[in-house]
Protein backbone atom coordinates (compact mmCIF):
# COMPACT_ATOMS: atom_id res chain seq x y z
CA UNK A 1 0.00 0.00 0.00
CA UNK A 2 2.82 2.38 0.84
CA UNK A 3 4.52 1.77 -2.55
CA UNK A 4 1.27 2.49 -4.39
CA UNK A 5 0.72 5.69 -2.41
CA UNK A 6 4.31 6.78 -3.10
CA UNK A 7 3.90 6.05 -6.79
CA UNK A 8 0.60 7.96 -6.89
CA UNK A 9 2.20 10.87 -5.02
CA UNK A 10 5.13 10.99 -7.47
CA UNK A 11 2.79 10.85 -10.47
CA UNK A 12 0.66 13.59 -8.88
CA UNK A 13 3.70 15.80 -8.28
CA UNK A 14 4.90 15.25 -11.84
CA UNK A 15 1.45 16.12 -13.18
CA UNK A 16 1.40 19.31 -11.11
CA UNK A 17 4.87 20.18 -12.38
CA UNK A 18 3.82 19.68 -15.99
CA UNK A 19 0.63 21.65 -15.39
CA UNK A 20 2.70 24.42 -13.82
CA UNK A 21 4.92 24.53 -16.88
CA UNK A 22 1.93 24.82 -19.16
CA UNK A 23 0.27 27.54 -17.13
CA UNK A 24 1.10 31.22 -17.53
CA UNK A 25 4.84 30.60 -17.24
CA UNK A 26 4.85 27.77 -19.75
CA UNK A 27 2.51 29.27 -22.30
CA UNK A 28 4.88 32.09 -22.97
CA UNK A 29 4.51 32.69 -26.67
CA UNK A 30 7.50 32.51 -28.95
CA UNK A 31 6.96 36.24 -29.55
CA UNK A 32 9.02 36.87 -26.42
CA UNK A 33 11.74 34.37 -27.30
CA UNK A 34 15.23 35.87 -27.49
CA UNK A 35 16.35 36.32 -31.07
CA UNK A 36 18.61 33.77 -32.72
CA UNK A 37 20.26 33.78 -36.13
CA UNK A 38 17.67 31.19 -37.23
CA UNK A 39 14.59 33.01 -35.87
CA UNK A 40 15.67 36.28 -37.48
CA UNK A 41 16.17 34.75 -40.93
CA UNK A 42 13.50 35.82 -43.39
CA UNK A 43 11.97 38.86 -45.06
CA UNK A 44 10.54 41.49 -42.72
CA UNK A 45 8.62 44.75 -43.08
CA UNK A 46 8.97 47.49 -40.48
CA UNK A 47 5.64 48.32 -38.85
CA UNK A 48 6.85 51.10 -36.56
CA UNK A 49 9.52 51.98 -34.07
CA UNK A 50 11.66 54.57 -32.40
CA UNK A 51 15.35 55.24 -32.18
CA UNK A 52 17.91 57.82 -31.10
CA UNK A 53 16.64 60.19 -33.79
CA UNK A 54 12.97 59.80 -32.88
CA UNK A 55 9.98 57.99 -34.34
CA UNK A 56 10.42 55.58 -37.23
CA UNK A 57 7.04 55.26 -38.96
CA UNK A 58 7.15 54.02 -42.55
CA UNK A 59 4.35 54.86 -44.98
CA UNK A 60 3.05 53.19 -48.13
CA UNK A 61 5.23 55.58 -50.11
CA UNK A 62 8.31 54.82 -47.98
CA UNK A 63 8.21 51.14 -46.92
CA UNK A 64 11.13 49.76 -44.97
CA UNK A 65 12.08 46.15 -45.62
CA UNK A 66 14.78 43.94 -44.13
CA UNK A 67 15.80 40.51 -45.41
CA UNK A 68 18.08 38.48 -43.16
CA UNK A 69 19.78 35.35 -44.46
CA UNK A 70 20.47 32.37 -42.20
CA UNK A 71 24.18 33.31 -42.14
CA UNK A 72 23.30 36.81 -40.87
CA UNK A 73 23.84 38.70 -44.13
CA UNK A 74 21.09 41.28 -44.51
CA UNK A 75 19.81 43.63 -47.17
CA UNK A 76 16.78 45.80 -47.56
CA UNK A 77 15.20 49.12 -48.30
CA UNK A 78 15.54 51.92 -45.78
CA UNK A 79 12.81 54.09 -47.23
CA UNK A 80 14.98 55.64 -49.92
CA UNK A 81 18.23 53.71 -50.34
CA UNK A 82 19.22 50.07 -50.17
CA UNK A 83 21.08 48.83 -47.12
CA UNK A 84 23.29 45.79 -46.56
CA UNK A 85 25.44 44.28 -43.87
CA UNK A 86 26.02 41.31 -41.62
CA UNK A 87 24.14 40.74 -38.36
CA UNK A 88 25.70 38.61 -35.64
CA UNK A 89 23.62 37.09 -32.85
CA UNK A 90 25.53 35.67 -29.88
CA UNK A 91 23.81 34.56 -26.68
CA UNK A 92 20.91 36.98 -27.28
CA UNK A 93 23.15 39.94 -28.11
CA UNK A 94 22.75 41.45 -31.56
CA UNK A 95 25.43 43.31 -33.51
CA UNK A 96 24.32 44.75 -36.84
CA UNK A 97 27.94 45.40 -37.81
CA UNK A 98 28.75 48.09 -40.33
CA UNK A 99 25.67 49.07 -42.30
CA UNK A 100 26.38 49.91 -45.92
CA UNK A 101 23.95 51.81 -48.07
CA UNK A 102 23.49 53.29 -51.50
CA UNK A 103 23.61 57.06 -51.80
CA UNK A 104 20.53 58.12 -53.79
CA UNK A 105 18.81 61.39 -53.00
CA UNK A 106 15.08 61.24 -52.25
CA UNK A 107 12.38 63.55 -50.99
CA UNK A 108 13.15 65.14 -47.65
CA UNK A 109 10.53 63.11 -45.73
CA UNK A 110 11.99 59.84 -47.03
CA UNK A 111 15.54 60.95 -46.18
CA UNK A 112 14.48 61.93 -42.65
CA UNK A 113 12.77 58.57 -42.15
CA UNK A 114 15.77 56.73 -43.55
CA UNK A 115 18.18 58.54 -41.24
CA UNK A 116 16.03 57.76 -38.19
CA UNK A 117 15.79 54.08 -39.23
CA UNK A 118 19.48 53.56 -39.95
CA UNK A 119 20.45 55.26 -36.67
CA UNK A 120 17.99 53.00 -34.83
CA UNK A 121 19.27 49.90 -36.64
CA UNK A 122 22.83 50.89 -35.79
CA UNK A 123 21.96 51.03 -32.07
CA UNK A 124 20.34 47.55 -31.94
CA UNK A 125 21.85 45.28 -29.28
CA UNK A 126 19.12 42.66 -28.64
CA UNK A 127 15.80 41.40 -29.90
CA UNK A 128 13.03 38.85 -29.93
CA UNK A 129 11.69 36.93 -32.90
CA UNK A 130 8.98 34.45 -33.79
CA UNK A 131 7.18 33.47 -36.97
CA UNK A 132 4.72 36.35 -36.36
CA UNK A 133 7.00 39.24 -35.44
CA UNK A 134 10.51 40.45 -34.77
CA UNK A 135 11.47 43.26 -32.41
CA UNK A 136 14.96 44.72 -32.41
CA UNK A 137 15.94 46.77 -29.37
CA UNK A 138 18.80 48.84 -28.03
CA UNK A 139 19.28 51.89 -25.86
CA UNK A 140 16.39 54.18 -26.82
CA UNK A 141 15.53 51.90 -29.75
CA UNK A 142 12.64 49.57 -30.46
CA UNK A 143 11.83 48.45 -34.01
CA UNK A 144 8.76 46.26 -34.72
CA UNK A 145 8.71 44.09 -37.84
CA UNK A 146 6.17 41.71 -39.34
CA UNK A 147 6.88 39.04 -41.93
CA UNK A 148 6.81 40.36 -45.50
CA UNK A 149 3.62 39.43 -47.27
CA UNK A 150 1.50 39.17 -44.13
Amino acid sequence: MRKIFSAVAVVGLLAMGVAGCSSSGGTQSSEGAPITQESAAGSWVLVDGKGPEGEVKPTEATPIELTIESDGQFSGSSGCNSIMGAMTVTDGSVDMGTIGQTMMACEEDAMTLEFAYTQALDSVTAGTASAEEMTLTGEGTELHFKPAGS
